[in-house]
Order: structure tokens, then sequence, then C-alpha cells
């Protein structure tokens, strides 16, 4: 069982994760965790997730992908959840 749980939502800010996710992994100790919930993104957060950063981190990564767009408080409680 993890022992932090970040939770990110994102909706179409590719840019804003690329920039920032190595600073919260490094701040991650042994055994946390990130869950990202995608809101339903139109830019390409969920390919570069899949394709490039998930594969490249040994941190745990738990991705949601929202069918359509829920909004924060709906997209963060489905994180939590």
């Amino acid at each position: 069982m993890p022992q932090v749980s970040v939770v990110i939502p994102n909706y179409n800010g590719s840019q804003l994760l690329s920039k920032h996710l190595p600073a919260v992994i490094k701040a991650l100790r042994q055994n946390d965790e990130i869950i990202i919930v995608d809101d339903s993104s139109q830019d390409n957060s969920v390919q570069w997730l899949k394709e490039v950063f998930i594969p490249s981190t040994k941190v745990p990564i738990k991705l949601l992908v929202n069918d359509h767009n829920l909004r924060f408080g709906a997209t963060v409680n489905r994180g939590v959840a």
C-alpha cells in the first residue's frame, strides 16, 4: 500500500506535465505513487504519458482517463477514489 498518493488532475496540460512531473517524482519517497486523472484532454497528454513518460520512470503511476470532461471537482474525486 502506498504511503502517499499524489492525485494530479489534467486537462490539456501536456506542457505543464512535462515541465513539472520530474520535480514531483523527485519529491516522492519509496512506496509513494502518482495518480493522474485526465479529464478528456484534446492535446497529446494521454499519448505522451503512455508512450514517453510512464515507461521511463520507476515511480508507480496510475493513469485514469475520463470519457468526457467531468470538470475539476469530479476529476479529483475520481482520483481520490
